[in-house]
């Protein structure tokens, strides 16, 4: 604030005690970066009723005001511009620009007090939320140079020409985002560079010709044919077939290969290597789903 007109506001309140179904109000703030932007979410308040922001970068308090209200703030207290709440009795100020004055690991204490407009004024607190700014996050990094881009757009996905099986129908409309792929499938250069690293730091063991995952789920990664084999010492590569596709890789050992390759480009994989659930929201390679693939088959064709 001016910790002056939250006192003003105060002072002008009735001496009633807060309403019950008043109580429940949650404030919740987006991550807070330094010279980026924060946002503050109200839930659980009441229907149009004004929320005044306030913020300590002294610590939590808790400090009590003319007519009992308590804040957990220590002053000196600061307030943000007051925002009036809707029908449900939620709402968001911001997204509000964070000074570059404040530097990466300042830790400001952020509360609501919410003014109820009834036939007494009625303060409530909210929860008090505690951050730390954090760095900004930096731009994505480029796609490898030999992925495509797939912008994208709505096609009409399955057998449009009746020569499929049935699991291929109904023919359904699906809208899909832009998205990267590789250009090529994995080689046996590339894959044979996974196992070998793989095999270096004992994630994975060779029976016969068969790889097998340690740890995890200890399922069967590839077999080993056509293109690349075992030495006794490490995975090699037929002459010739290098840049050929690697094949007998099961959907595990694919995926195991993207992990690899996502943690070699410093991003976050995103399967969990036991119960082999996908987080999208991995900024790491994983294979594409099936509507992405026939849409990148199509190459750029909308229609069948």
């Amino acid at each position: 604030m001016n910790n002056a007109l939250l006192t003003s506001i105060v002072f002008s309140l009735a001496a009633s005690p807060a309403v019950a179904f008043a109580q429940g109000t949650t404030l919740s703030i987006d991550p807070v970066y330094a010279g980026g932007d924060a946002t503050f979410h109200i839930d659980s308040g009441t229907p149009k009723s004004w929320l005044f922001m306030c913020y300590s970068m002294s610590g939590p308090g808790p400090t009590t005001l003319p007519r009992g209200l308590v804040l957990d703030l220590s002053i000196p207290i600061k307030q943000l511009a007051p925002f009036q709440l809707d029908g449900v009795g939620a709402g968001q100020l911001g997204p509000i620009p964070v000074p570059a004055s404040i530097g990466i690991g300042t830790q400001v204490w952020f509360q609501g007090v919410e003014v109820i407009l009834n036939w007494n004024l009625i303060a409530i607190a909210t929860n008090m939320v505690p951050i730390i700014v954090e760095q900004m996050p930096g731009p994505p990094p480029p796609p490898r140079p030999d992925m495509v881009h797939i912008q994208g757009g709505t096609f009409d996905m399955g057998d449009s020409a009746n020569v499929g099986f049935s699991d291929e129908l109904p023919v359904h409309s699906v809208t899909l985002d832009s998205f990267y792929m590789d250009a090529y499938e994995v080689t046996n250069q590339k894959y044979s560079d996974y196992l070998n690293s793989a095999y270096a730091q004992g994630t994975v063991t060779v029976s016969g010709t068969s790889v097998y995952q340690v740890g995890g789920s200890g399922n069967e990664i590839c077999y080993l044919s056509s293109g690349l084999s075992w030495n006794g010492s490490s995975f090699v590569i037929d002459a010739g077939k290098a840049n050929h596709p690697a094949v007998y890789m099961t959907r595990y050992g694919a995926c195991h290969y993207a992990n690899w390759q996502s943690r070699e480009d410093s991003l976050t994989p995103c399967y969990d290597q036991t119960t082999w659930a996908c987080d999208f929201l991995a900024d790491g390679y994983r294979l594409p789903t099936e509507a992405e693939r026939e849409y990148a088959t199509r190459g750029g064709a909308y229609t069948p």
